[in-house]
């Protein structure tokens, strides 16, 4: 369990020796008590997602406003390299790999050697929008 202070420790006992249905009793009271303050709390969204395998094409090309959409872009991919990893699919863990294993992400982390130009941009093929398309 995460390190507590003592009134949370002593807390956390009180509601163990509770019964499940007067917990929920109480967690329900407790959100409906907060109900009209989270409803005015402003969503902010993630300004980068760190692993480059899982990022939307939506993210990479800049995309200011978006939704859940993108997280469940990133679940898909997951999923599907879980399905991958199946003794069925691959036999043998050499055999695995990323659904989308691209090795830069323009512009968020350019290949900063990459040789070939298009439109003074720098191009790799195994930039993580051509692994995609």
């Amino acid at each position: 369990m995460v390190l507590k202070t003592a009134s949370q420790e002593v807390k956390n006992e009180a509601s163990e020796q509770m019964d499940p249905a007067m917990q929920r009793k109480k967690m329900m009271e407790a959100l409906k008590a907060t109900k009209h303050q989270r409803k005015k709390m402003k969503r902010e969204l993630t300004g980068h997602v760190v692993t480059r395998w899982y990022r939307a094409p939506e993210l990479i090309l800049l995309e200011k406003d978006y939704g859940p959409a993108i997280d469940m872009w990133s679940v898909g991919c997951i999923f599907a390299e879980l399905l991958g990893m199946m003794q069925e699919n691959a036999p043998t863990f050499l055999e695995r790999s990323p659904l989308f294993p691209g090795k830069s992400c323009f512009p968020l982390s350019p290949d900063r050697q990459a040789r070939i130009q298009e439109n003074g941009f720098p191009v790799a093929k195994d930039d993580q929008l051509a692994m995609i398309f």
